[in-house]
């Protein structure tokens, strides 16, 4: 039995823990040699970075040669700067743990200014991605693994992202999540708790509650009240393919199950809430939470447990009227330990792990126990399958789980030597080719990894390794207190090991274990430094199995205040601006990689680079256009190098446009001093507005020079944070957009906040105006009627960001903030109907047959309201308009008539654009699990995103909308659109070109394993290049008549298409105190209305005119008017 945690004081060499940390220095005298300071990538200034702006590691200790350590790492000073340095006997766990913080330096993402950094799952991703290419499945692992970065920039972003970012934008893929922080299970405020646990940031997690709590109940519409648990289907639980969706019709996603997973999750959330509202001083939330996790955890002990399996088991719920227990063990059922959901009583089913007929297994654990008749029914038909490989997500969540337990005494029969037995497993799993590696999902009995796509697959951010190091094997127990709890799990022949200058609480903490002394030099047994002074030591039996927990006393250091900055060439999404200039491009490179937000190196397989490979110029010049003048004074470089052609470049010149001509910038700092490949170069000087900058490289003699990143960056204060919330707008008519402000730690005075939206669109303020004065820790709200501007394209995805300044002229600050929203899709803006077929007779000769593969061809046949296809087997057919072709700015669209339903496979629509040459970009609709797609073959630039699973079916409309050098795909799902996701084109698919267009037919397709598939009509539309709208200038005017508060509002109609032209509009004038409609209003003349507020005075408000032109188009208009006392 362990005894409870102590500060070791029995355990402890002459009692040196009684007089280490009494103060932040120590008396003791430690053994000699003594520690020395850390070797930090710069000197210390005043500057808590270094010239690369990475935080300085401060006073430490150096018994590690770090160097070594990072020997054969690209960009080497990131790691010295950013990550804990170990020192273990295990080779090759160690190897996995420095392998393992590349995997997630490669996954940082940043994205643009206001959203900052992200953690991406894959290198490269897919349609189901929130923006930016985050996907929050796997982001509990990512926030485990980077809470022991020394630089907090990354995560605070991250986190923001999450709840308060674009993570809280609804989702395009799963339609019953409420946001892209909902589209997977996700165990959020666990994950950033025990962040916050490690930075020692209290305040920040103090002030994070409200959107905490949100993210908790934001689950709702998963609860079942009945049975007091919440159900998730196996595809967003991240587990498809698994038993528990095999018993459902719907073998990839299954239906809504009961599941440990989410329970144990939402159990550990409502917990580490308790936590925050403890913090806080709010006891009534802390009670409601704790309250509600018992009796989360009683559901789930009365539903989900089987007393005589000994297991925890989902439970569907399809067709299970009585909420049987599924018939197999799965992975799920070992989650409830890491939340402290399970009980002593219940760790008998952890001896499923060690089972050969349960988990265990020699690249394990599995994910389905081997006795289920499901173990590997369709693990070796290709990705992804959770019902029998090994996949590392897991993996890692059971180990963490099994560690949990052993320190609370409530493993049952495992022991230590099991768990390291687990864990030993997972290190040889992550290897390939005798390299450390991760994919997605290892064979269990092979050393081989069975899920791993090129250029896809490869060092997958989808688990933990690091922090099960950190936390679990070497037992640093993070606390919230100014502790820190040492209960480290390291094998009995373990002589030494070493966890050096740890950022912990502010503080670089040092522990260092010398069996003999003959190690580190430092003397035998256990050492704690705290910023390099000795603070406990410790016979060798302190780390023995069934010592008690070692408290050491940490006091918390400053908060990290590290200089804020946006990158403000960043373009992930390759809107118009910025954009990428370049003198020469190799052919398999691209210019845009460099402004994509990843630094990528040539240790991985995707290229995201630049080089100019093959150029037949003396010098090559790379550079950024912004769309109006930027202030910049702080210009990177990422360089990239490969074994032989592209090697760092001779020199460079950085220089920018004044306007006229190419200037040098003057005064520049370099650092360093000559440029380097594979690492990151500086260039800082005095601050200068320019539309454009460049770099003109010279390269080495007989070799190119290559980018893999340009940035440039502007300090901004991190002293306010803003959030931006856009309700979904629509061309002509407004929307509210709301901007929340944020302060950190210090009071601001005087704040003004502005919207920052897209050319063309217009802002009315709602509500309070005027200049903020805010606390530390404080918030506040502004609002704004949003209109969109003459060129917005329903359907497509807007930037709406909003600008806060402070400071005034003598200290000017700002702070930006940007979401990302998408404008009502509405096939009625097209106003030139190309093409509408609604089969009513037989217009077969109006297509043409096109064969994607050598699948057999259908009957296809129309007439009596249907083009329909059929046959007895599979088929697969295309068919393109002869005539009928679509334009920059259209969409074709299809109504459903009716699916086979006899499909096991393919039971499929497609519509889009196709060529006879194969090429096409089509979406897919696969009625056989009622998914969506996109197939783009062909071209150049795009990609095939998959869309999920949506809710489309016969009687629907669906459409693939063209805009641009971009398509996107829509469908009509209970009367309303709903956007399915697209993708950019280019090359043979360049949309944006009408001569490509011209060779691409609307097309229709088939396939199906047989049966009858058809629509109901078919349509091509596009949008004339100028609809004139009607020209409208609108008043609201307070004013007293009487004692009494009225409004008066006038809309004065200029004309359709210049003054004096066009026919009659009607016009409805709408304000707090009532409306009128006047109909037939005649170019020159005004529609009129005064409103009585019935009232002495009136608050600050805003009118709303509604104009409706002869076509049916409604554009709507917006006037405020100031408060009034009469």
């Amino acid at each position: 039995m362990r005894r409870p945690r102590s500060t070791g004081a029995l355990a402890l060499a002459s009692g040196l823990l009684a007089l280490a940390l009494a103060a932040p220095a120590v008396a003791a005298t430690p053994p000699v040699p003594a520690a020395v300071p850390a070797t930090s990538p710069a000197a210390t200034t005043g500057d808590p970075t270094t010239p690369l702006d990475r935080p300085e590691v401060g006073p430490g200790t150096s018994f590690v040669d770090v160097r070594e350590k990072l020997d054969g790492y690209a960009d080497p000073d990131w790691y010295a700067a950013n990550v804990p340095v170990v020192d273990l006997p295990d080779a090759d766990a160690e190897a996995v743990y420095y392998y393992r913080w590349r995997v997630l330096k490669e996954h940082l993402r940043y994205t643009e200014p206001g959203t900052g950094w992200v953690l991406t799952e894959f290198l490269d991703c897919c349609g189901y991605a929130a923006p930016y290419q985050a996907i929050n499945a796997a982001a509990g692992h990512q926030l485990a693994e980077g809470r022991w970065l020394r630089d907090q920039r990354y995560l605070d972003d991250y986190e923001d992202y999450w709840l308060t970012g674009p993570g809280q934008i609804e989702p395009a893929q799963n339609p019953e999540a409420a946001d892209w922080a909902h589209q997977y299970s996700f165990w959020a405020v666990t994950a950033i708790v025990e962040r916050a646990k490690v930075t020692g940031n209290l305040d920040r997690l103090r002030a994070l509650q409200p959107e905490l709590e949100t993210f908790v109940e934001d689950w709702g519409n998963q609860f079942d009240a009945d049975l007091g648990l919440y159900w998730q289907t196996p595809e967003y639980d991240a587990k498809e393919s698994s038993p528990a969706s095999y018993v459902t019709d719907r073998d990839y996603a299954g239906r809504h199950t009961f599941r440990p997973s989410i329970n144990a999750y939402l159990y550990g959330d409502m917990l580490a809430l308790v936590e925050v509202a403890t913090l806080n001083g709010d006891e009534a939330t802390a009670t409601e939470y704790r309250d509600r996790a018992a009796a989360l955890r009683e559901a789930v002990d009365t539903y989900l447990w089987d007393d005589e399996r000994d297991f925890f088991y989902d439970v569907v719920d399809w067709e299970n009227p009585d909420h049987e227990r599924l018939r197999d063990r799965l992975d799920v059922g070992f989650v409830p330990w890491k939340f402290g959901l399970a009980t002593p009583e219940q760790a008998v089913a952890l001896d499923q792990l060690l089972d050969p007929q349960g988990f265990a297994a020699p690249y394990g654990p599995t994910v389905t126990e081997r006795r289920s008749p499901d173990f590997w029914r369709s693990s070796d038909q290709g990705c992804c399958k959770w019902d029998g490989p090994s996949w590392p997500f897991s993996t890692s969540l059971t180990l963490d789980g099994v560690a949990t337990a052993l320190r609370d005494d409530a493993a049952g029969d495992l022991t230590r030597a099991d768990y390291l037995d687990l864990f030993d497993t997972y290190v040889r799993t992550q290897f390939r080719d005798g390299e450390p590696y991760v994919a997605e999902a290892h064979h269990p009995d092979e050393d081989r990894w069975i899920y791993d796509g090129n250029n896809h697959s490869e060092d997958y951010l989808h688990s933990s390794y690091v922090d099960l190091v950190l936390q679990d094997l070497l037992g640093l127990q993070p606390q919230s207190d100014d502790s820190l709890v040492l209960d480290p799990l390291v094998p009995a022949d373990w002589d030494w090991f070493a966890a050096e200058n740890v950022p912990y609480h502010g503080r670089n903490v040092t522990v260092l274990f010398d069996r003999d002394g003959s190690r580190y030099g430092a003397g035998a047994g256990l050492r704690v430094y705290v910023d390099g002074e000795q603070v406990l030591h410790a016979d060798a039996d302190a780390v023995a199995e069934g010592a008690d927990p070692v408290e050491v006393p940490v006091p918390s250091g400053d908060p990290q205040r590290l200089p804020h900055a946006v990158n403000t060439s960043a373009n992930p999404l390759r809107n118009a601006y910025p954009r990428p200039v370049a003198s020469s491009t190799w052919r398999y490179d691209d210019a845009w990689r460099v402004l994509d937000g990843k630094v990528w190196y040539d240790e991985v397989p995707q290229n995201t680079r630049w080089s100019n490979y093959s150029s037949p110029n003396a010098r090559d010049w790379l550079g950024v256009e912004f769309a109006e003048p930027t202030t910049i004074g702080d210009v990177r470089f990422h360089g990239y190098q490969d074994a032989d052609a592209v090697q760092p470049a001779a020199g460079y010149e950085l220089e920018y446009w004044d306007g006229a001509a190419w200037q040098v910038v003057p005064d520049q700092t370099r650092v360093p001093e000559q440029p380097v490949g594979n690492g990151l170069n500086r260039i800082t000087f005095p601050p200068l507005r320019t539309t454009s900058y460049r770099l003109t490289f010279d390269a080495a003699p007989g070799k190119s020079v290559g980018v893999t990143e340009l940035e440039s960056w502007s300090p901004v204060s991190r002293a306010v944070s803003a959030r931006v919330e856009a309700a979904e707008p629509a061309v002509g008519r407004a929307s509210r957009v709301d901007v929340t402000i944020s302060t950190r730690d210090d009071a601001v005075a005087g704040a003004e906040v502005s919207p920052d939206l897209p050319a063309g669109w217009t802002a009315v303020a709602v509500g309070a105006e005027g200049p903020l004065d805010l606390g530390a820790w404080d918030r506040a709200t502004r609002s704004w009627d949003v209109t969109p501007g003459p060129d917005a394209v329903p359907g497509s995805e807007v930037r709406i960001g909003a600008v806060v300044r402070w400071g005034g002229s003598s200290t000017p600050e700002e702070a930006r903030a940007t979401t990302t929203a998408r404008l009502t899709f509405d096939p009625a803006w097209y106003d030139d109907v190309v093409l509408h077929d609604d089969f009513d007779a037989d217009t077969t000769a109006d297509w043409t047959t096109l064969r994607p593969s050598g699948e057999a061809l259908p009957a296809v046949a129309a007439g009596d309201g249907v083009l329909a296809a059929s046959g007895d087997a599979r088929y697969w057919g295309l068919y393109g308009h002869r005539t009928a072709r679509a334009t920059p700015t259209s969409v074709v669209i299809a109504e459903i008539g009716a699916f086979s339903g006899a499909g096991t496979q393919e039971d499929s629509l497609f519509l889009g654009l196709a060529a006879a040459d194969r090429t096409y970009a089509l979406a897919w609709f696969n009625h056989t699990n009622v998914a969506s797609g996109l197939d783009y073959v062909g071209g150049a630039d795009g990609s095939s995103p998959y869309f999920g699973l949506r809710g489309y079916g016969p009687g629907d409309r669906i459409a693939l909308q063209v805009n641009g050098a971009r398509v996107d795909v829509f469908a009509e799902e209970d009367g309303g659109w709903t956007w399915y996701g697209g993708t950019t084109t280019g090359g043979a698919l360049d949309t944006s070109d009408p001569d490509v267009l011209a060779e691409l037919l609307p097309t229709i397709g088939f396939r199906a394993d047989r049966g009858t598939v058809s629509v109901a009509s078919f349509e091509v539309s596009s949008r004339t290049t100028d609809v004139p709208t009607p020209q409208v200038d609108v008043t609201a005017v307070p004013r007293c008549l009487a004692g009494t508060a009225y409004v008066a509002v006038r809309a004065s109609y200029a004309g359709t298409g210049g003054p004096g032209a066009g026919g009659p509009v009607d016009v409805e004038l709408v304000t707090p105190f009532g409306s009128r409609t006047i109909t037939g209003v005649a170019p020159g003349a005004n529609a009129y209305q005064s409103f009585s507020a019935r009232a002495a005075s009136i608050p600050a408000g805003s009118a709303t005119v509604q104009v409706t032109d002869a076509a049916g188009t409604v554009t709507e208009h917006a006037a405020p008017f100031a408060a009034l006392t009469c």
